[in-house]
């Protein structure tokens, strides 16, 4: 957990936004233990971080929450709605190499729809 803690030191003290790409696997290596040690260490167990939110040891190892942070704030800040493409720029820019798709996929999970629903969504509510 010691270990853990000094690799995230960023995410858990400034969020989402700063979590460290890390697998099971490159913290085994580290820790010179199986894959399988620091799954079962971290199943089912969560942490209270300063902020007092409680979050799952898993999330620790969610490699894409920082990009998907990055995404949502870019799509939060948007004047009109952006296309994948252009958030794939958007994205290089802050340092993070995504594909298109992965664009995509990301802003699937978020359940962000795309740039010409939500441009249709934009202009329905400023119809009303």
């Amino acid at each position: 957990m010691q270990r853990l803690a000094v690799l995230q030191r960023h995410y858990i003290l400034e969020g989402d936004a700063a979590m460290v790409p890390l697998t099971r696997a490159q913290l085994a290596g580290e820790l010179e233990v199986h894959e399988s040690t620091i799954s079962r260490a971290v199943a089912g167990k969560a942490v209270q971080l300063p902020n007092k939110k409680i979050v799952p040891l898993a999330k620790w190892f969610d490699r894409s929450l920082n990009v998907r942070t990055a995404l949502l704030n870019i799509i939060a800040q948007e004047r009109q709605p952006l296309s994948d493409t252009k958030i794939v720029d958007l994205l290089a820019d802050l340092g993070f190499n995504v594909a298109r798709r992965t664009v995509a996929k990301y802003r699937s999970m978020e359940g962000i729809l795309p740039a010409r629903l939500r441009h249709l969504a934009t202009a329905t509510i400023s119809n009303e």
